[in-house]
C-alpha cells in the first residue's frame, strides 16, 4: 500500500465520518475477509443507525436502518406541537427541527418538504384518535352506549380532552382545502371514523336497539355534526356553552336512531 493512497483513504475516512456524525450515526467498525472484489470506494447511507462495515481493501460504509420510523414520528410531534401555537404556515423546517432536538439537515433527510411531515403528522394523530376511540367502543357493549361512547370521546370533557390535537385537526382541516394530498389523508381519517359508527348503527338495526335507518346517512350526520362542533369550539370557543356540546348530539342522535333507551355518556370511575 503506497503512502499516497494511504493518505487518499485517510482523508475519505474522515470526510464519510463527519457526515455520519451529521446525520446522528454511530461509528463501528469491522474487518472484512481479503479478497472481496467490489468497487474500491462505496458509501451506502440508509436510514439512521450504526455503520455495520468497513473494508481496508474498499472503503465501504453500510448504515442500518434502525430507527427511521422513531425519527420520522418525532419530526411530526415536533410538527403537531408548532402548528397548535403558530399554525402550519409558522412552522419552518428550522423550527420544526428545534421543537424535536435534531438538525435541519436531518429532518431534510427523512422528509423532502414540509408537506411529507404534515401528511406524516396527519397519519400520527388518526392512528392515535382511532385506538383511543377503538379502545372507548370496547368498554361499552350495546349500541347505544357504543353510541354515547363515540360522542363522549370526540366531545366530552376530561379524559379525552385534548387542546393540541384539536387545534391541530382543524388545521389540517383547513389544509385539506387548498392541498389535494392533505385532502385525501384527511377523507381517509373521517371515513375509518365514520366506518366505526355505520357499525354500531347497523348492530342497533339489526338488534332492535334502533329503529329502522339508514346506518350511513345517519352516521354521515353525526360524524359532521361533531366535526361542526370541533371547528366551532376551537375558533369561537364562547359561542358553545362549555358542557354542552355532547349532549346536543346525543339528542340529535336520539332522534335520528330512535334508541330503546335515552342515550347516556357513562360516568368514569375515579
Amino acid at each position: 500500500m503506497s503512502g499516497g493512497c494511504l493518505s487518499v483513504r485517510a482523508t475519505a475516512r474522515l470526510a464519510v465520518a463527519g457526515v455520519l456524525e451529521f446525520l446522528d450515526c454511530t461509528f463501528r467498525g469491522r474487518r472484512e475477509p481479503p479478497g472481496t472484489k467490489e468497487p474500491a470506494w462505496r458509501l451506502t447511507v440508509a436510514p439512521l443507525g450504526s455503520i455495520v462495515g468497513w473494508s481496508t481493501n474498499q472503503c465501504r460504509i453500510v448504515v442500518r436502518a434502525s430507527n427511521t420510523e422513531q425519527r420520522r414520528a418525532q419530526i411530526a410531534e415536533a410538527l403537531l406541537s408548532l402548528m397548535a401555537k403558530r399554525g402550519y404556515e409558522g412552522a419552518s423546517i428550522v423550527a420544526i427541527a428545534k421543537q424535536a432536538r435534531l438538525a435541519p439537515g436531518l429532518v431534510h433527510y427523512h422528509f423532502e418538504s414540509k408537506l411529507e411531515i404534515l401528511l406524516e403528522a396527519v397519519g400520527l394523530l388518526a392512528d392515535r384518535h382511532l385506538a383511543i376511540l377503538d379502545g372507548a367502543l370496547a368498554a361499552a357493549e350495546a349500541p347505544p352506549a357504543q353510541v354515547a361512547a363515540f360522542v363522549e370521546v370526540h366531545l366530552g370533557l376530561g379524559a379525552h380532552a385534548d387542546p393540541v390535537a384539536l387545534a391541530c385537526w382543524v388545521l389540517i382541516g383547513g389544509e385539506a382545502l387548498r392541498e389535494r394530498r392533505v385532502q385525501a389523508a384527511y377523507e381517509r381519517a373521517i371515513a375509518a371514523i365514520s366506518a366505526r359508527l355505520v357499525a354500531i348503527i347497523e348492530r342497533g338495526v339489526a338488534d332492535r336497539s334502533f329503529a329502522r335507518v339508514e346506518p350511513a346517512g345517519c352516521a354521515a350526520a353525526l360524524v359532521a355534526a361533531v366535526q361542526g362542533y370541533l371547528v366551532v369550539v376551537a375558533t369561537a370557543r364562547d359561542v358553545v356553552p362549555s358542557g354542552t356540546a355532547a349532549t346536543c348530539v346525543l339528542r340529535m342522535a336520539e332522534g335520528l336512531l330512535r334508541p330503546d333507551r335515552p342515550l347516556v355518556i357513562a360516568r368514569r370511575r375515579r
